[in-house]
């Protein structure tokens, strides 16, 4: 059952404007991050540094939705997920997350992945905290490939594939949104 391991923990409102920003190696170690995901997270970046991206990973976070962005993003393809992040002290976040495959200079070979973090609207957290919950429940009870399949069961009710249904809950009126958007279809 989807439950919130941390009764006494409360929500971070994210600044509309300041995006939290890192990189990571190929393997998900943070190597860059900027001073705004320090202070929402509550790690410094001597904590951060080296160490994977799951250090901030929510226990309430399917891992099929983790699963799809690395698919996606080893195939060195965009995508935009909807993710509950933990800080040090057990409160929580929720972002939506643009990832990108960073390539080396010279050899143009993938290096890395670049993560652009923001904040995610009430309407959209409205929507896919049931959808998460869902998930969870299945995984708990069932394993990824059970949570797997009803994800891919779910969208296709929706007569919709997974960045477009992430896409029209992140409608923004925004340029990063048309931007995220456009990328991902063209990736």
């Amino acid at each position: 059952m989807y439950r919130d391991r941390f009764v006494t923990s409360k929500e971070i409102k994210l600044d509309k404007i300041r995006p939290i920003l890192s990189r990571t190696d190929l393997k998900g170690n943070i190597k860059s991050c900027n001073s705004y995901f320090c202070e929402v997270s509550g790690h410094t970046k001597e904590k951060l540094i080296g160490y994977r991206h799951t250090i901030v990973r929510h226990p309430d976070m399917p891992k099929v939705i983790f699963k799809t962005v690395w698919e996606r993003i080893q195939k060195n393809k965009n995508i935009v997920a909807i993710i509950k992040n933990r800080t040090v002290d057990g409160d929580f976040y929720w972002v939506s997350t643009f990832f990108e495959t960073s390539y080396h200079p010279i050899t143009n070979e993938p290096s890395g992945y670049t993560a652009i973090q923001r904040n995610v609207s009430k309407k959209a957290l409205q929507t896919i905290i049931p959808l998460y919950k869902k998930l969870l429940e299945i995984e708990e009870n069932f394993g990824i490939g059970a949570s797997e399949a009803y994800l891919l069961d779910f969208l296709r009710y929706k007569n919709t594939d997974y960045d477009t249904y992430v896409h029209n809950l992140l409608h923004r009126k925004s340029f990063m949104a048309g931007l995220y958007h456009k990328i991902i279809k063209s990736a």
